[in-house]
């Protein structure tokens, strides 16, 4: 609130006024996160058969940095990784758990969101949930992720924006009520490339508790950076919430990668996010250089 003065005039008398008005308040750039949250997916820790066995040295091979997250895709209707969560917490790591309704366990169809939304699934949500709170251990957790894209089977090609915030506050609502502040339910939209707009996708502040987003750079060409790819994204989701962003799958393309990550990351950190997921399979797999040049990086944030 501020107070505007002036002159008014009447009757051909002038005389000075004052009057109270509300102005913007200032922008300002959001803190830049004093320890970058970083997570690790990497197949040397993933998918085992049994969803029983898993390992810790995919992980371990970014120990030269404080790896504070790591990631696991889990199919419709499989079981909870209670052996990578106990690993995880052992190491003082999160499970980042990404729920996908696809490829369901046992060999069924994939299960349609509207179906989700209406609670057919409760069950199963409900015993995640529930071993998530046994484990003891802080889980991000995400649901049909990437939602803006068209190439999962709940995208844009599939369902609408609204279909999918109604599937995932109802996936919200049960996981939190068996797991409570255990889970943090997390939103992550793809990055808007290609006019994917995040903003349909967003179901509100009060069914949000880490805000996210998947963004690589994902050209070999030194001309893709975070400033001209991504940073779109991120004031997108600004306009949205104030919370921090994480960016929940990252990587880079191209060979001689290593200055090229140095910059990305350093740019993240600089644009106030609170942290990234490398995505360590595929094109985005780090050579032994590479590796070093990332947790180098990821240090030097934490240094401030």
């Amino acid at each position: 609130m501020a107070t505007v003065s002036g002159s008014a005039t009447v009757g051909g008398v002038s005389f000075p006024v004052s009057a109270a008005v509300t102005l913007p308040a200032p922008v300002t750039p959001p803190p830049v996160s004093p320890q970058c949250y970083f997570g690790v997916w990497d197949d040397g820790s993933g998918y085992p058969s049994d969803g029983v066995t898993f390992s810790w040295a995919g992980v371990q091979k970014f120990a030269a940095a404080k790896v504070l997250s790591a990631t696991y895709y889990l199919a419709w209707l499989g079981p909870f990784p209670v052996g990578l969560n106990a690993l995880a917490k052992a190491n003082g790591a999160a499970l980042y758990l990404n729920l996908e309704p696809q490829g369901t366990w046992g060999g069924g169809p994939n299960p349609a969101v509207p179906d989700i939304a209406a609670g057919k699934y409760d069950s199963w949500l409900t015993q995640i949930g529930q071993a998530i709170k046994a484990g003891g251990n802080t889980c991000r957790v995400t649901w049909a992720h990437e939602m803006n894209g068209d190439w999962y089977p709940w995208g844009t090609q599939a369902i609408t924006a609204q279909q999918w915030v109604a599937g995932w506050t109802h996936v919200y609502q049960v996981i939190k009520a068996a797991a409570g502040n255990l889970a943090q339910m997390t939103w992550c939209p793809n990055n808007n490339d290609g006019g994917r707009a995040v903003t349909p996708f967003w179901p509100g502040q009060n069914l949000v508790d880490v805000v996210a987003m998947d963004a690589y750079l994902n050209t070999a060409s030194a001309s893709q950076t975070f400033s001209s790819f991504i940073a779109p994204t991120v004031t997108e989701i600004r306009k949205l919430t104030s919370s921090p962003i994480w960016n929940a799958e990252t990587g880079v393309e191209g060979t001689g990668r290593s200055a090229r990550i140095t910059q990305f990351v350093s740019d993240m950190h600089s644009a106030g996010l609170s942290g990234f997921t490398w995505f360590n399979e595929g094109d985005y797999l780090l050579q032994p250089a590479e590796l070093s040049a990332l947790t180098t990086a990821v240090n030097a944030w934490n240094a401030g």
